[in-house]
């Protein structure tokens, strides 16, 4: 029997998104998966493509593989719209400062929950709201 990864990435349905999905104790090996994951579908994407990345299970943030991973990857792909962060993760936070300062872009945005995330992407996709703030 093949064990879940700790950190999953799926098509968000009748999006142009991802879910990226984080249990309590991922492994950088599966954070490493994922954001390959990610570059990949960014590479297949016609357009500028979303991430939702889901935090509610509280997990403790390998801070050098995700740092490194997500500035290698996703964040400096072309097509990288907007990371929709649901959840409070005070590591995630100290991650993203540091893409953030290092890539200059500002395209993070914190949710208390899934519906706000969800209606937030909808602006997104409608053209209403814009990936990176200045």
């Amino acid at each position: 029997m093949t064990k879940q990864p700790t950190v999953r990435v799926t098509p968000l349905e009748r999006h142009n998104a991802l879910r990226m999905d984080w249990d309590r104790d991922p492994t950088d090996a599966d954070v490493r998966a994922a954001c390959a994951r990610i570059v990949a579908s960014l590479n297949d994407a016609g357009a500028m493509l979303h991430v939702l990345v889901d935090l509610t299970a509280r997990p403790t943030i390998p801070f050098n593989a995700t740092t490194n991973c997500m500035m290698m990857g996703p964040q400096s792909h072309p097509r990288m719209g907007c990371w929709l962060l649901i959840g409070d993760s005070e590591e995630m936070q100290a991650v993203i400062a540091v893409l953030e300062a290092v890539s200059n872009r500002r395209n993070f945005r914190w949710f208390p929950g899934e519906t706000a995330a969800m209606a937030y992407l909808s602006a997104l996709e409608e053209g209403l709201a814009a990936p990176d703030r200045a």
